[in-house]
């Protein structure tokens, strides 16, 4: 018995010699987690753990994850602010807890980020009917960015790239107004994205902004004012096109050949001069963009084309209770309508559709013309293209008394 309390005390006495205790390590434990919460271009803000009895933490960082310096103390660990760093950065951060004098052991080291500067430079490089494609300048310490859109004071993500291109795609070129389009630069770390966020009010999102521009849809053109007199005419498209900076028109004869292109930079008519009175002429236009600072036009389709022909010129020779028209042939016509009128600003009425250049109108509707009146004439050419009837001006009439 006294031989094995010996064993025993000898062992207590070599344990206690091999395992000193170190009263200051034992009562401020290890900070088990610190989180990133949130970041700006020049600080981060992380969340710590609380450690049972401690008054204070001190925290370290280190730009490579070797020599740590002490860059706060905190009180309250549950939201801590780093100031002074630089944007588009990563970090080496720990913490340790503090209890008096005592310091309890760091922390695992976390990476933590800080927000990039803004992107610079950004510009549309490319548009088709539905996609946009963007470049900008490469933001020193992003990772990637993101791809946003901002419509009715909400951000919408499309898309992301660790490129400094992206082409947007599903846009529709039909819409009233364009898309706004904004790239933010992020930087990653351990997980933790750091990124400025866009505010409820667009001016304070702080980020570039740029209006998406797509190759328009094909117009609807129009001819829309006749002057026989002086052989001109005025065109535009029906209505405004979306994305349209401009239009473009081009006219052409009766046998195809192009005899004008016309630009304009609004949907306001274009004039066409010195043109026959004898031939149906067709007209077409497209819509354009610019792309890049206004220096590349983007054209859409052509329209479908509109023909279109000059006040029929007309002679009339008067005889008892008829009138005895004639005119010249309008290239490209199919047939003559005759109109005829007791009054030279209404009532006309069709007499009678024909095939030549030549009528005796004996009737206006249904009833015979009358001996000693004066009556009001015009002729308007038609030329049928598919299933569609065109007209010439109607704004040449001519007048005759009957004996």
């Amino acid at each position: 018995m006294k031989k094995i309390l010996s064993i025993v005390i000898a062992l207590t006495i070599i344990l206690s010699v091999a395992i000193p205790m170190t009263a200051g390590a034992a009562s401020v434990a290890k900070v088990s987690s610190v989180v990133q919460t949130s970041a700006d271009t020049t600080s981060v803000v992380v969340q710590v753990e609380a450690v049972l009895g401690a008054s204070k933490y001190s925290f370290e960082m280190s730009d490579n994850g070797g020599s740590y310096t002490e860059v706060s103390t905190s009180y309250d660990p549950n939201e801590k602010t780093i100031y002074s760093l630089a944007a588009g950065k990563t970090y080496f951060l720990r913490v340790r807890a503090m209890k008096g004098t005592e310091y309890g052991p760091y922390s695992d080291p976390i990476k933590v980020a800080t927000v990039p500067n803004d992107v610079t430079n950004l510009r549309q490089t490319d548009a088709t009917t539905s996609s946009a494609t963007f470049k900008w300048d490469k933001v020193s310490g992003a990772t990637g960015y993101r791809i946003c859109e901002w419509v009715n004071d909400q951000e919408y993500v499309v898309g992301t790239t660790s490129s400094d291109s992206y082409t947007i795609k599903g846009l529709n070129n039909k819409i009233k107004f364009p898309y706004t389009v904004y790239v933010r630069p992020v930087r990653t770390a351990d997980g933790y994205t750091a990124e400025k966020t866009a505010s409820y009010s667009w001016s304070n999102a702080h980020i570039s902004d740029y209006n998406i521009m797509l190759i328009p849809k094909a117009p609807s053109v129009q001819v829309t004012n006749y002057w026989s007199n002086i052989k001109e005419i005025s065109a535009s498209v029906k209505a405004e096109i979306p994305f349209a900076k401009g239009y473009q028109y081009v006219i052409y004869n009766n046998k195809g050949k192009k005899i004008n292109t016309l630009t304009n930079t609004s949907i306001y008519s274009v004039y066409a001069k010195n043109l026959s009175r004898n031939q149906f002429y067709s007209i077409k236009a497209r819509a354009y963009t610019n792309i890049g600072n206004n220096k590349t036009a983007k054209y859409g389709k052509w329209s479908k084309e509109f023909q279109f022909a000059l006040g029929t010129q007309l002679s009339a020779k008067p005889g008892y209770k008829k009138i005895a028209l004639s005119w010249n042939k309008v290239k490209g016509a199919k047939d003559y309508t005759v109109y005829i009128s007791k009054s030279k600003n209404t009532g006309y009425k069709k007499t009678a559709t024909v095939k030549g250049t030549s009528f005796t109108a004996k009737k206006i509707g249904k009833k015979a013309l009358k001996s000693g009146k004066m009556y009001y004439c015009y002729v308007v050419a038609n030329k049928k293209v598919g299933k569609k009837t065109y007209h010439s001006s109607g704004n040449d009439v001519w007048y005759a008394k009957t004996t």
